[in-house]
């Protein structure tokens, strides 16, 4: 599903409830981030990740040429960095 652009949605709020139902037991050390979609889920998963208190994330970028995933890894309290 994705966010609509309607100010206190009770859509959004269960969008929102549902996301960090998902992410409940979401582990920065082994676990992945794999942007696909709606750019605003992806942006609202960070935004739940953060409000967690992660300080870091790995996600998986694909690149189109190679046809493979590029592992990146963000951190929070500093500038993301490509590793």
């Amino acid at each position: 599903d994705d966010l609509n652009n309607t100010k206190n949605s009770l859509h959004n709020e269960a969008v929102f409830r549902a996301l960090k139902q998902g992410l409940r037991n979401f582990n920065p050390d082994v676990d992945y981030i794999v942007p696909a979609g709606s750019p605003y889920i992806t942006a609202a998963v960070f935004l739940i990740l953060g409000n967690m208190g992660f300080k870091h994330i790995k996600v998986l970028r694909w690149n189109n040429r190679e046809y493979t995933y590029i592992p990146m890894h963000f951190d929070l309290q500093r500038s993301a960095s490509v590793t």
